[in-house]
């Protein structure tokens, strides 16, 4: 007769046998050391259930060892009696679901107003509507459409538009509304509620010109000033450049680059009966990355 031994899985043994004293020990690195008197079993003389008092911590590899000392077979056909060694096995509890990662990655900067954002999970999940928020920046809300529809453990949210520019985002992933689809429960629900930020690329905003209409005597000398394009450039501390691009008849007219001061550049083409309106269209572009430049006439 063989000695008895486990086979199959975990709690059963290939012939009926008698347990005696701690005839097993489980080793959880969170939840600690079961013996026998920290579990309640059941079963028996070939299977037997082992149910502890206290439940193991989520996703912690347990260690478990049955003592063949303990263990000796009911047969009357001895020698052998006992289990030929200690028997051990692994297991791993199940853990709540986490997000793993997010793209773009927490604290990005430099991400393209264009960019849909990717949030993975760490196990294939069922979600709601209200999983998931986005804001740029923080309390202004960016709709957005989710692909592909749960379960799943990745999720891209396309936003409806570009997202603004140099602003703070934020991902919100609300933890109630997450739910794993294992029959392994508890845990089921997302443990605590998920924030990433990253911040979009600071795209250069046009600068918007303005001034005129202006007015100047017939007679004007060469030099006599006319009137000031402004740029008006939400873009702090950028420079400007200024250029007159169109409707300056007979070179009439000067601008400069840098002011956006306009005078009179050839008081001969000041002619009222011929041209008694001069309809100047000015180019202001700024120093950004690319350059930017409408034009105002």
């Amino acid at each position: 007769m063989s000695s008895p031994a486990l086979e199959l899985y975990r709690k059963h043994l290939n012939e009926d046998v008698n347990v005696a004293g701690d005839w097993f020990q489980m080793n959880c690195p969170t939840s600690g050391v079961r013996n026998v008197a920290d579990t309640v079993v059941s079963g028996g003389p070939t299977t037997f259930t082992i149910d502890p008092v206290t439940d193991f911590a989520p996703g912690e590899i347990c260690t478990t060892t049955v003592f063949a000392a303990q263990i000796t077979d009911l047969d009357t056909i001895d020698p052998p009696d006992n289990m030929a060694d200690d028997f051990t096995f692994n297991f791993t509890t199940d853990a709540a679901p986490t997000v793993s990662s997010t793209v773009p990655t927490t604290g990005a900067t430099g991400v393209a107003v264009d960019t849909s954002i990717t949030v993975n999970f760490s196990e294939s999940v069922a979600i709601t509507a209200s999983t998931f928020a986005l804001e740029c920046p923080a309390g202004t809300q960016v709709p957005f459409a989710v692909s592909p529809a749960p379960p799943g453990s990745s999720f891209m949210l396309n936003p409806n538009a570009d997202i603004p520019g140099g602003t703070a985002c934020t991902i919100k992933v609300t933890a109630s509304t997450v739910t794993d689809i294992d029959t392994n429960d508890p845990p089921d629900t997302m443990v605590t509620d998920f924030t990433s930020t990253f911040t979009t690329l600071d795209v250069n905003d046009p600068p918007q010109p303005s001034g005129g209409p202006f007015s100047i005597g017939e007679n004007s000398a060469n030099g006599s000033a006319v009137g000031t394009v402004v740029a008006n450039d939400p873009d702090v501390g950028q420079t400007h450049t200024f250029t007159i691009t169109g409707g300056n008849t007979g070179n009439a007219f000067a601008i400069d680059s840098s002011t956006g001061a306009i005078t009179v550049n050839d008081s001969a083409a000041l002619d009222f009966e011929t041209t008694p309106t001069f309809g100047l269209t000015v180019q202001v572009t700024d120093n950004g990355s690319p350059p930017t430049s409408p034009a105002t006439a």
